[in-house]
């Protein structure tokens, strides 16, 4: 992606930023506006895009659950075997089910999930 706005020059004992034309904002308005709200759209942070989720959309079970009830694409570690597969599963948010914990429902108990993404089928406007 082409950048929409100029980056800061890191110099000896500060910042210096560049002086922007407002002629030259006004012009890429629209530009700067859908770009922008491309970003919004995804729903992630700043933090979450530099994880790589933005790239990828594989959240690590490490970092985060998710915060609701849903059907999830999970991939799944065989604790006997090292084995990963890539399954849709049910996710149990512990505010829907009244539970102390959230828990991935349909695993075996030698299976792990260590990475989700939210489950979004085929469209024919992708």
């Amino acid at each position: 992606m082409d950048r929409l706005t100029i980056p800061d020059e890191h110099i000896e004992g500060g910042i210096r930023r560049t002086v922007i034309d407002a002629r030259a904002v006004r012009k890429e308005a629209m530009t700067i506006y859908w770009a922008l709200k491309k970003y919004e759209d995804t729903g992630l942070t700043p933090e979450e895009i530099m994880d790589g989720e933005l790239l990828t959309g594989w959240i690590p079970v490490s970092e985060r659950l998710p915060d609701e009830s849903d059907y999830y694409c999970v991939t799944i570690e065989n604790t006997e075997t090292g084995d990963r597969i890539e399954q849709t599963i049910w996710f149990a948010h512990k505010d829907d089910y009244y539970t102390e914990e959230s828990e991935w429902r349909e695993l075996a108990d030698y299976e792990k999930v260590i990475a989700w993404r939210k489950h979004a089928p085929y469209s024919l406007e992708d």
